[in-house]
C-alpha cells in the first residue's frame, strides 16, 4: 500500500446517520479515523460513543466538515460538542464564494493549533484554484471515489495542489451493482474475500483512503481488514476498466472541472 500523508489512517468510519451502538463497536474494532459533519447533526452522540471507549483523545484522527455560514461559531460548537481542544482536520464540506472571508476566520485557530489541519470535500479542480487565490491550500479532497466512478483528472488535479484525493462513498453508497459485478466478484472469489474488501483494496493500492460506513459489526470488520489484502497489477487493471461505467451516486453539489 502507498504510504498517506498528514498521518491519515487508510480507512475512516462515517458518522452520517449512524447509531451510538454501531460507532462504538467501531472503535472497539480498531476504526481511529472518524468523519465527522456539522450538517450531521449528531456531534453529541460522537463525543458519548468516545468518551464510552477507553481510547485517549490522541489515539483518534477527527475530521468536521463545516458549512461555510458562520464559521467560527461552527467550529466553537463543534469543539464543545465533542468535548475537544482541537480537530485534527477541517474541511469545507461544500464549495464556497466568499474564500476571503472563511480564510480570515479560519488562519486564528490554524496558528493556535485548535485546527490542526485544513481541507476541503467536493470540490472540483477549478474551485481548489479559487482557493489558492485566496492563500488557502487545503491538504485533502474528500470526493466520491469507486470503481465505477474514478474521476482521474481531479485526482491528479487535487494531488498536485497539495490536497490528497480521500475517497467517499468507496462502494458507491450502495446504490448501483458495483459489489455484484463479475469483475468483483471474480478477484474475489478466487481470494476468499468479499466484494467489499476487494473494492476498498482496490482505492488502498493506489493511496487512496477511504470513508466507509455500516451499522452491522460483521461488515465493519470486514471493511478495516480490507488493508491486508494485496491485489495483482492484473487484478488492478481489471478493476481499472470498470471506470468505463462513469456511475456517480451523489451529484447534489460537486463540478466536474
Amino acid at each position: 500500500m502507498i504510504p498517506l500523508p498528514h498521518n491519515i489512517p487508510p480507512i475512516g468510519i462515517g458518522t452520517h446517520k449512524i447509531g451510538q451502538g454501531a460507532l462504538t463497536k467501531a472503535l472497539e474494532i480498531g476504526y481511529r479515523h472518524l468523519d465527522l459533519a456539522t450538517a450531521y447533526q449528531n456531534l453529541p452522540l460522537v463525543a458519548n460513543a468516545i468518551k464510552s471507549s477507553s481510547l485517549r483523545r490522541e489515539e483518534l484522527i477527527l475530521t468536521l466538515k463545516i458549512l461555510p455560514d458562520d464559521t467560527k461559531r461552527c467550529i466553537e460548537k463543534a469543539l464543545d460538542d465533542l468535548c475537544t481542544d482541537h480537530l485534527d482536520f477541517l474541511l469545507l464540506h461544500v464549495p464556497y464564494t466568499d474564500f476571503g472571508k472563511f480564510s480570515q476566520t479560519l488562519h486564528p485557530f490554524l496558528q493556535k493549533g485548535i485546527v490542526r489541519r485544513f481541507g476541503v470535500s467536493n470540490f472540483s479542480e477549478s474551485d481548489l484554484i479559487c482557493l489558492k487565490e485566496h492563500s488557502l491550500e487545503p491538504c485533502v479532497n474528500q470526493i466520491e471515489i469507486h470503481p465505477y466512478y474514478f474521476p482521474d483528472r481531479l485526482i491528479k488535479a487535487s494531488t498536485q495542489m497539495g490536497a490528497h484525493p480521500v475517497a467517499y462513498r468507496p462502494l458507491a453508497g450502495g446504490k448501483t451493482a458495483l459489489l455484484q459485478d463479475p469483475v468483483i466478484t471474480q478477484i474475489a472469489k478466487a481470494k476468499e474475500m468479499t466484494p467489499s474488501q476487494i473494492a476498498i483494496a482496490w482505492l488502498l493500492t493506489k493511496g487512496i483512503p477511504c470513508i466507509v460506513k455500516s451499522e452491522k459489526e460483521e461488515h465493519l470488520k470486514e471493511n478495516i481488514q480490507a488493508i491486508s489484502i494485496r491485489l495483482t497489477q492484473e487484478e488492478i487493471l481489471h478493476i481499472n476498466q470498470m471506470n468505463a461505467k462513469a456511475i456517480r451516486t451523489c451529484t447534489s453539489w460537486i463540478k466536474t472541472a
